[in-house]
């Protein structure tokens, strides 16, 4: 998710543990919402509704 009022740059998401892109990190399924996305019909508060949040590699 990109938002203007940032210079372009890609907007964190709750469940992110680093800022997109950063070396050492991967996007992976949220584990609060298993990828969906969404939870109980609305959108899931971890990862803003997209089902990937940022994630150390391991």
């Amino acid at each position: 998710m990109v938002d203007a009022s940032n210079g372009d740059k890609p907007t964190p998401r709750p469940g992110d543990v680093a800022p997109i892109g950063t070396p050492g990190t991967d996007e992976v399924p949220c584990q609060e919402c298993q990828g969906a996305g969404e939870l109980m019909g609305k959108p899931c508060i971890a990862c803003n509704g997209t089902g990937v949040v940022v994630r150390e590699k391991i």
